[in-house]
């Protein structure tokens, strides 16, 4: 019975196998568990591969978004660029950014506005690279054939004339009518030069007396102006008891003069009671004028002129001359955030305005005071009120500048490389020479380069602008003269050249030719540019200063 009950309710418990299987089974559930706490864990605490690379995705996105509108390359390398865009913070100054990596795998990549604080874009990168496609860009700029020197005016009025007592009181001009209405002068002559005056004279008593020989600019009615474009001093020790040719020579030509003006040959009285006497001829000819009250008033004769020849050369256009800018058309940009290559995201973009490359850049608008830019970075004030001192910004209105001190760029700069400067400016009130802007470029060779731009209000309410090259620190060669623009603000832009040693001139999108300037060994290291008002009231609007790569 025994035995039959045993049989009927078999044994329930484990065998050691099972037992050892079921204690296996349970450590690969733990492990398996752990496993997935762990990897939970690094989900929640550590960014994925993929979020790299999402952020490398939109670092290179947010780059590429701002370089597409670039106005200017400033630096560029495979690991860094800056460049300047329009203004973006409302400043009303153009802004400047760079990205760059420092070239070590596992730094970041920076992002800096206007040179501040730099700002983490990606972590731990392991490459970044950019890579430029460039386009040179080929400009034109017009050229000058000039004439050999030939009389361009001329009387003599032969024997038996009158003649003219140049004394304190008393002068004497010959109106030069417009070169342009002369038939032996080009159609197409651009301006003209003065080189030297003949005329005829005698002693009028003691030879101890002195005169001038002047040119000025005259009115239609041939009255001579105040202003006066070049003289040469005259002893009377160099005349007889008869009549004799004389010649004063400009060593230095009177460049730039309008074929289309009237000017006029004055005889000042400069010292002892009757300095010369000057023939003339009150019988023919045209164009004689005399003054009893020192030049404030002039007389026209109806009929008369003085005996005289006018020498000069004239331009006309030549061969346009070329040069070349770097421009940069394409940035491709790679980015990657770990050692897998599925980390690695790339792009690339046009550049819209295709950038000049710039090695230098100067910039003013005066909404805020200038000396507080600092574009390259540099930790110096881009501009400086020359001889020390604060900015008045009291001076500024409107975005205006209204001058009242000498403004100059920094830090010194050679100015050896093609340079464009765009000027906006005028002049508001007569006397003086007006608004200045001066640049001292091409510093190399122990020589250097100083360029004016003088804008003259005049007393009829428009402007003259005169270009000004250096033959030493206090001699001016005029370069070319531009008159009768509108009082208006004036866009001036200066392209120098010094492989070339020209300067084009260009206002308000007119291109007024190059001019071939001189060179001198200076005196100093004034290595800057300045504008300044001198003499008068003048104002600026903006200034910038782009000297290429």
């Amino acid at each position: 019975m025994c035995d039959s009950w045993t049989n009927r309710f078999p044994h329930r418990g484990h065998s050691l196998i099972e037992l050892v299987t079921a204690m296996v089974a349970a450590s690969m559930l733990l492990a398996g568990l752990a496993s997935t706490m762990y990897i939970g864990r690094q989900i929640a605490y550590m960014p994925t591969t993929s979020q790299k690379v999402i952020d490398g995705a939109h670092a290179i996105d947010e780059l590429t978004e701002e370089l597409r509108y670039a106005v200017y390359i400033v630096q560029h390398s495979a690991s860094k660029i800056e460049f300047v865009v329009e203004d973006r913070n409302g400043d009303a100054v153009e802004d400047t950014i760079s990205y760059e990596w420092s070239g070590t795998a596992g730094d970041p990549l920076l992002k800096t506005l206007n040179h501040g604080t730099p700002r983490t874009v990606v972590d731990e990168i392991e490459t970044f690279q950019i890579t430029y496609e460039m386009e040179p860009a080929t400009e034109n700029v017009a050229t000058w054939d000039e004439s050999a020197e030939s009389v361009l005016w001329t009387q003599a009025t032969g024997s038996g004339s009158d003649e003219f007592r140049l004394v304190k009181i008393e002068w004497v001009a010959q109106h030069l009518t417009p070169l342009s209405e002369s038939g032996g002068c080009p159609a197409n002559m651009v301006d003209w030069s003065l080189t030297r005056i003949q005329f005829e004279a005698r002693e009028g008593g003691p030879r101890n007396g002195q005169f001038a020989v002047q040119l000025r600019p005259a009115g239609s009615d041939g009255v001579p102006m105040s202003e006066i474009l070049g003289a040469i001093l005259f002893n009377e020790s160099n005349l007889s008891s008869s009549w004799t040719s004389q010649t004063v020579t400009f060593s230095n030509p009177i460049l730039g003069l309008s074929p289309h003006d009237d000017y006029a040959v004055v005889f000042q009285w400069l010292a002892d009671a009757e300095a010369a006497k000057l023939r003339i001829n009150l019988s023919g000819g045209s164009g004689l004028l005399g003054s009893d009250d020192s030049g404030a008033s002039w007389d026209r004769h109806d009929v008369g002129e003085m005996s005289h020849a006018v020498y000069g050369t004239y331009r006309t256009p030549g061969t346009a001359i070329s040069y070349t800018r770097n421009r940069l058309v394409r940035v491709g940009i790679s980015l990657q955030t770990g050692d897998n290559a599925i980390g690695l995201v790339a792009s690339s973009t046009r550049l819209v305005n295709r950038p000049e490359l710039l090695s230098a850049y100067w910039r003013a608008d005066f909404d805020r005071d200038p000396t507080a830019h600092d574009i390259n970075g540099d930790g110096i004030p881009d501009w400086s009120i020359r001889g020390g001192g604060t900015f008045n910004t009291a001076t500024l209105v409107d975005g205006i500048w209204q001058a009242d001190a000498t403004l100059d760029s920094l830090p010194l700069h050679a100015f050896d490389k093609i340079t464009t400067v765009d000027v906006r400016m005028r002049n508001t009130s007569v006397g003086g020479n007006g608004a200045l802007f001066q640049i001292n470029a091409d510093w190399s060779n122990g020589l250097h380069a100083p360029i004016l731009v003088y804008l003259q209000l005049q007393s009829d309410e428009i402007q003259t602008l005169r270009l000004y090259g250096k033959t030493d620190e206090s001699t001016r060669r005029l370069l070319c003269t531009i008159p009768d623009l509108p009082s208006r603000f004036l866009n001036i832009r200066l392209v120098l050249l010094p492989e070339k040693d020209r300067v084009q001139l260009v206002v308000d999108d007119v291109d007024y030719g190059s001019f071939v300037y001189p060179t001198f060994s200076p005196d100093g290291n004034e290595r800057f540019a300045s504008i300044l008002s001198s003499g008068s009231d003048a104002e600026f609007d903006t200034l910038s200063i782009r000297v290429s790569e």
